[in-house]
Order: structure tokens, then sequence, then C-alpha cells
């Protein structure tokens, strides 16, 4: 008996909406006769576009309210898994529109502080009043996505998250340190004790549960606040699992630090707008402050250092599909069909793993990080490309790593056809001609459609 899931990069044009849904197979007991059920498990990693770029937003809105309306979502109103990869408004835009019809289970999201989430804030909301001069700006500006920046953990809690993973850089932070990414007066850590039924693992129950399951390292726990929000270093791993499958998801962090001198430069500024973030946030001139403290610290070379990456796959033998390539073998039905059919290496099949990477630069520190937690190993098949990453020289370097490790298939690029920047440059610029691994595309007119077989 074999499960099918099935994943998509939606048409989000210059940003991202990447949602899937996880089948898998369980068997329980009923009056001493055994019954075979297929569970269900969401994920949607991101759900945003860029204000900048004409019928972008809502050739977006249009997307979701389709996805809302298909089979995956009609009889379920609850996303279980949904992962933030960073707080840019083309990849976080539409998140209040896709929660409004439904619940979220579980978050994954980048935990730094809250002072750089607010200059983050004050960036694009600056970006989407480009020629505006009005001083106050408080009129038309998402509430909502506001609150998502200020309180991500009220505000997920809020939508009925049962619990939010915040996931910090590979090392952790130092408070001896005055170069620490986060300050002293941060706020602490709060730990969230799950309350698993393991019911759902032998009887009919439809609902899947994420669980921890090891590595990474879990930080101290403050009791005096509400146990929903967990916090952890490196890249710990979670599973959702019935008594005959498994699916694995391993987020990671690759977060560069900022000195002290970013938040107290953060503070100076609210104190100056009667410490309210409300406030400071309101007017051209407290949204200019922020947005020099962006530009000044963070900038062009430090862009989406925090983007938090995530890999996903199931734990046993499967194969990948998609609508591009099939493998001429209809056993195997397998992208790496040059391997099966040609050398009858059926092993093959098993590469079927997905690394999203959100929107990371892909520097030295980046590359270090992803080849110490194998990211992108031997069983990887669908790997997308981070916007900022989408340099020659970073493409070239994904397209070694498929042909060192023998692995990835496809390198997915989500990108607007209508940006005036050239993103992606290296469309442009010839170096496609020098690759060896399948590029797809996902834009306003085309979405990439995936899925993996589990053969249990």
């Amino acid at each position: 008996m074999s499960s099918y899931s099935k994943f998509t990069f939606d048409r989000s044009g210059q940003g991202l909406f990447y949602h899937g849904q996880i089948r898998l197979n369980a068997s329980y007991t009923v009056d001493g006769s055994m019954r075979a059920a297929e569970k269900k498990f969401t994920v949607v990693y991101d759900c945003g576009t860029s204000k900048g770029i004409k019928g972008a937003s809502q050739n977006l809105s249009k997307v979701v309210d389709r996805y809302h309306e298909s089979a995956d979502m009609a009889n379920n109103r609850s996303i279980g898994l949904l992962a933030i990869s960073h707080f840019d408004f083309d990849h976080v835009s539409h998140i209040p529109e896709l929660l409004r019809y439904c619940k979220v289970e579980n978050v994954m999201l980048p935990h730094i502080a809250e002072e750089l989430r607010v200059v983050l804030l004050a960036k694009s909301i600056s970006n989407s009043y480009e020629g505006d001069n009005s001083d106050n700006i408080e009129q038309g500006w998402n509430e909502e996505l506001t609150r998502l920046f200020l309180d991500p953990i009220g505000y997920f809690s809020e939508r009925g998250a049962d619990q939010i993973i915040g996931v910090q850089g590979d090392d952790e932070p130092d408070d001896d340190n005055p170069n620490s990414d986060f300050p002293k007066d941060d706020k602490p850590f709060h730990l969230f004790k799950p309350h698993w039924d393991d019911s759902n693992i032998t009887d009919g129950s439809e609902r899947l549960h994420l669980r921890y399951v090891g590595d990474g390292k879990l930080q101290s726990s403050d009791e005096a606040h509400p146990p929903i929000y967990a916090v952890y270093s490196g890249s710990p791993a979670f599973r959702i699992q019935t008594n005959r499958s498994a699916w694995l998801f391993r987020p990671l962090n690759v977060q560069e630090k900022l000195p002290k001198s970013f938040y107290d430069e953060v503070k100076r500024v609210r104190m100056q707008h009667n410490n309210g973030w409300w406030t400071l946030l309101s007017t051209r001139t407290g949204i200019n402050q922020l947005r020099d403290i962006y530009d000044l610290y963070i900038g062009k070379g430090r862009r989406n250092a925090h983007s938090l990456l995530l890999r996903h796959e199931p734990e046993l033998r499967s194969s990948l599909t998609h609508n591009k390539i099939r493998c001429r073998n209809r056993k195997c039905k397998c992208m790496r069909y040059m391997e099966c059919c040609e050398f009858h290496n059926y092993d093959c099949c098993n590469a079927s793993a997905t690394v999203l990477l959100g929107d990371l630069e892909l520097d030295g520190n980046a590359r270090a990080v992803i080849e110490k937690h194998r990211f992108l190993d031997y069983k990887t098949s669908v790997v997308l490309v981070p916007h900022h990453g989408a340099e020659s020289d970073d493409i070239i370097w994904l397209d070694r790593k498929a042909r060192d490790y023998d692995a990835y298939s496809v390198l997915v690029v989500s990108y607007g056809t209508n940006n005036t920047y050239g993103h992606p440059r290296f469309i442009f610029d010839g170096t496609m001609a020098h690759m060896r691994t399948f590029t797809a595309f996902a834009n306003e007119d085309n979405e990439f459609r995936y899925g993996v077989i589990i053969h249990d």
C-alpha cells in the first residue's frame, strides 16, 4: 500500500507561497477487525508577494482564495504546520488572508529580537509608501501585519496555534559577548510542554501531531509565561507519524549576529517617540529613522541572514514525481530516470527530500552551516533557490552540490515576471548553460507541482 503526498510552489510572483498535503497510512482495530486509514497533514512555507509590483497582491489574493476552495482544504480548515522563513513583506504579506478561514496548529519561525523585527517592518512600510510624501502613514498599512511583526507569539496563539517553535542561530547567543544577537533584556524564552495524546497512532483519529524527536537544543524555560513558545538552537528534528509511516521536519536558522550598537540605536529612536512601537511606526519620521538603521547595520550585504530553512522528507522508502519528468519505469515513478533506467540504480528512488532555503544569502558562513547539518545531502530531490542567493556563483555552488552528492534533480526559482531589477540574474547572464541540474520556475503565470510516493 502506498500513499501520495503533493506539494506546490504556487503563483505568488515576487515572493513565495509553498504548500503541500502530506498523507500517511495508518491501521487501527475496531471490534477485533483491522482497518486502514489515511491521515493528512497540511504544510505551508511563507505566503507573500511584493507590494511594489503592479497586480502582484491581487494575484496572490486570488491564489489564496483558490487554495481555500481546493479539495485539500475543503474538509479540513486547519494548517498542520505554517513555517515563516523570515520577516520580509514579500514572504508574509498574505498570511492574514491565509488564516482568515482556517486555524493553524503549529508555527515555525526564526527567533530574532524584537528590535530586529521592528526594523524589518519599518523597511517594509517604507518600501510600500515610496513616493508618498505625507507624514502620517498610519492609514492604509495592514494592522494585522504590524501585529504579526511586533508580537508573532500573540498573533498566532490567538489564531489557535497549539505550539510555536522559534529557531535561533546555529551558534548560541552569549550574554557576556557585546556582539551577541540578543541583548540581555530580551524577553525570556518560554518552554512549551507538549501534551500529546498517543492514541492517534493506533486509532482512526484524523489528527497528526508534530512532535519534537531530538537534535538541536531546547533553551531555558520561563514558567511565568504561557507554555506555548519553545526556542531551539541548532537543527532540531520534528516528526508526524502513524503506526505505519512517518514524515520528518528539520528547521535551521543561519543567523548572523548584530552588534550591541544596533539595539542601542533602535532603543534610542523608540524613546524619542514616547517609548511606543505603534507611535514610532505611524509617522514618516519614525519610519525613516528605523530605515536608516536598517541601511547602516543590515543593508545589501546582510539581507535575510536570519532566514529559517526547512528540510522535510518521508522516513520510509519513497519516490518523487512531477509534471516535467517521469521515469520510464512505471513501477519506479522516479524523477531520476537516467540512473534508474540506464544503470538500474533503483536506490535513487529514495531521494525525495525537499529543502526550502527562504531568502538566504548563500555566503561563506551560510554555506558552512548548511554543510555542517547536511541539509543538501544525497537524499535531496527538490531545492528552493533563495531570492538573495540567486546570484550566479550561488547557483553554481548549488549545482555543484547536486553533482557532489549525486543528489537533487530540481532547483525551483520563485520570481516575479514583472520585477524591474533583473531577478534572478543567472537566467539572463548565461549561467544556466553551465548547469546540469534541471531548473523549474514559479511566477505569476506558472506554478510548479510535484509529489512524493511512500511505499510502506
